[in-house]
């Protein structure tokens, strides 16, 4: 307030209307994506897992959290990015960006295979021989990871492109599914 001084009396022409029809779709994304985020725990008990497994399951997990860390970074950075460049008429210079990460991303799936062959060897060293059980759900978890990756990057691209609707379409209906 000190630095911008808006007026407090005036219209101002901040489009309004555009931003709510933004922000519903974006916020049944959020809750689709977090949802479906936080239910495979609770699948996995529901589905008969003991408590024992439910931590190895969560030893895992926890082991297989860059790429969401690599998502939550990039996703912010990518948007502004294609955004930008949209709205001063790169479309070409977009394309190019959606094409490079897109091709960065999947450039990361022999990382994932790497991870998923050498699983026993990360969970005993991080958390010791006893977590070894852990290993065969760390191998799977870590693709899981890797196509949220995608499905974040995707969505991101959508968004910044003017389709903010079309990542809950798609995302959406896999949570009750």
């Amino acid at each position: 307030r000190r630095y911008i001084r808006p007026s407090l009396r005036l219209p101002n022409s901040f489009p309004l209307r555009q931003l709510i029809l933004y922000s519903i779709p974006l916020s049944f994304l959020a809750m689709s994506m977090h949802a479906y985020g936080k239910m495979d725990l609770i699948l996995f008990k529901i589905l008969g897992g003991t408590a024992e497994l439910a931590g190895m399951y969560s030893a895992a997990q926890n082991l297989s959290i860059v790429p969401g860390l690599l998502s939550a970074s990039l996703s912010p950075v990518l948007q502004s990015s294609i955004g930008n460049l949209l709205k001063t008429g790169g479309n070409d210079s977009a394309m190019q960006v959606v094409g490079y990460v897109l091709r960065c991303v999947v450039w990361l799936l022999p990382v994932a295979a790497m991870t998923a062959g050498a699983a026993s060897e990360i969970v005993t060293l991080i958390y010791g021989a006893q977590y070894s059980p852990a290993s065969s759900i760390l191998a799977l978890l870590i693709f899981a990871a890797l196509a949220w990756l995608i499905i974040s990057t995707a969505s991101a691209i959508l968004i910044a492109s003017g389709k903010p609707g079309w990542p809950f379409k798609i995302i959406g209906p896999t949570v009750p599914v």
